[in-house]
């Protein structure tokens, strides 16, 4: 119940210092072959470390909703997944020089953690929480490339889920 109300108060303020900030359109999202739109993400990203030639995963990567949401198999969309605090919150997985790492999605699902990296994949270890349910474990995030665009993807809940710069 504290972690709810710790949440809550972070929301507020997050909300409040957010209040002023341009706000981007959403963009509306096709019907074209989906069972349910992907969430469109409005939050305003954090500041992250600048990323460096050393460790090209260092900085923040946001959650790409429409590739994730294209390859969902066992949720039938991500607000299954996350709640529709997806859609305000967002998504974002964040590797900090220092070896922390941290990934929030939505406003109940939480890992952190530590992480040690390769040029192809960095491994996390720490604990993930999801509403009150908290368990440790090891996730490994893999550097994909596909026309172009460099994202990082992970098994989370059972489902691949991709995140861009």
């Amino acid at each position: 119940m504290k972690r709810i109300w710790a949440v809550l108060l972070t929301a507020a303020l997050l909300a409040a210092l957010l209040a002023g900030c341009k706000k981007t359109p959403e963009e509306s999202p096709s019907s074209e072959g989906a069972a349910s739109p992907s969430p469109t993400v409005t939050a305003s990203p954090s500041p992250t470390a600048a990323p460096s030639e050393e460790d090209p995963w260092l900085g923040t990567w946001y959650l790409d909703a429409e590739k994730s949401a294209a390859e969902l198999v066992n949720h039938a969309d991500l607000y299954d997944m996350f709640g529709s605090g997806l859609r305000n919150y967002g998504g974002e997985v964040r590797f900090e020089a220092d070896g922390s790492f941290v990934a929030t999605i939505g406003v109940n699902c939480e890992l952190r953690g530590t992480y040690t990296a390769t040029a192809a994949e960095a491994v996390v270890t720490g604990t993930k929480e999801i509403g009150e349910t908290a368990e440790t474990g090891t996730w490994t995030f893999v550097r994909e490339k596909e026309e172009q665009q460099l994202r990082i993807v992970s098994e989370i809940e059972g489902e691949r889920l991709y995140f861009a710069k």
